[in-house]
């Protein structure tokens, strides 16, 4: 059976590109393109370097997702894409921009114009167009499924107390799996905790365990070497492995809730071709030809914008795929463990 949750990795270390100019003297004396040069800008806060925690912590699940082809309403919109995520690579880019990775073959130059401050989220601007040939509204499909009770991510954030600022809180993800009835999100849902988040099925030991987590002006920050996020879609899972990732979300004041989450980072090319050529046939039947999605594979390809390592570089040819989802969260219980998954059913 195939099991609709979120999973995780952890740890992450962002590397920025740099550059230099070279040519004629006439180049070197001309003005760059302020695209080509570093911007300190659509960066999550930094840490406060306040207190630790000093209150009784909670556990948030999302109850919210977005992944780009609605504003955080929920209203449909062909730009909404631009305000989710973070400029992962410190350029506010262009099509024009000189100092960017090579676009794959039968790109075009404008998979290099970034949203909002610098903003990268290829997945929005691009892949999304590619998902919605198989569902037209994913993130209405996304969020039926949460609000049935099928699945959800919870994060713990121990010791949280109602200060503006902390440093040092310590974090763990969850996945949540089904809950059997729909959510009343009201702080008592107690959600089943999905058993291959945990070391040896023990709640009290998650596999990933935030070390580097902070708050800032009520602005809760983690990162995280990759994360694995599982959306349903038509009965199947499309998994996006995320790497270099930024998790962040505004609290409440009395930390019921939480807004405007952001979920950014990096996927590779192939491993998202390989997933969706994987996915495919969940939907399309035993009669499944890889030739009749070959055009949804080619734009996949063709939005790649940032290497895999978060770096520019216009020596390389692009391989990474920007990413930037939205979220909401409100507050629940860990529940009982699930039982180990024993796989998926392949009935062709």
């Amino acid at each position: 059976m195939l099991r609709k949750s979120i999973f995780f990795g952890l740890t992450l270390g962002l590397s920025v590109a740099a550059f230099g100019c070279g040519g004629s003297d006439d180049d070197n004396n001309a003005q760059p393109d302020p695209s080509d040069l570093p911007c300190d800008c659509g960066q999550p806060p930094e840490d406060p370097e306040a207190g630790p925690g000093d209150g009784e912590g909670v556990v948030l699940a999302i109850n919210k997702l977005f992944l780009g082809d609605t504003d955080r309403n929920g209203n449909p919109d062909p730009n909404a894409w631009k305000s989710y995520g973070y400029n992962l690579d410190n350029f506010k880019s262009t099509a024009g921009s000189k100092n960017l990775c090579k676009p794959r073959a039968g790109a075009q130059a404008s998979v290099h114009n970034d949203g909002d401050d610098g903003i990268d989220n290829a997945f929005g601007k691009g892949i999304l167009q590619a998902i919605t040939l198989i569902e037209p509204n994913p993130t209405a499909r996304v969020n039926d499924e949460i609000t049935d009770g099928t699945f959800t991510l919870m994060i713990k954030l121990d010791d949280l107390g109602t200060a503006d600022n902390y440093s040092g809180i310590n974090a763990s993800l969850y996945a949540g799996g089904n809950l059997g009835d729909a959510p009343k999100w009201d702080g008592t849902d107690e959600w089943p905790v999905i058993y291959e988040l945990l070391e040896n099925g023990d709640v009290n030991k998650p596999k990933i365990v935030f070390t580097d987590s902070y708050v800032a002006d009520r602005t809760w920050v983690g990162k995280a070497d990759s994360l694995e996020v599982n959306l349903a879609i038509q009965g199947a899972t499309l998994s996006l492995t995320i790497n270099h990732a930024i998790i962040t979300m505004d609290l409440d004041s009395d930390n019921g809730g939480a807004k405007n989450g952001t979920i950014a980072g990096i996927l590779e090319v192939d491993a998202l071709i390989e997933t969706i050529t994987t996915m495919a046939p969940k939907i399309a039947g035993c009669d499944f030809n890889i030739a009749d999605y070959q055009s949804i594979l080619d734009q996949l390809a063709q939005a790649a914008d940032i290497l895999s390592d978060g770096t520019q570089d216009p020596n390389q040819t692009c391989d990474g795929i920007s990413i930037g989802l939205g979220f909401e969260a409100k507050p629940v219980q860990l529940g009982e463990v699930t039982e180990p998954s024993e796989g998926g059913d392949d009935e062709c």
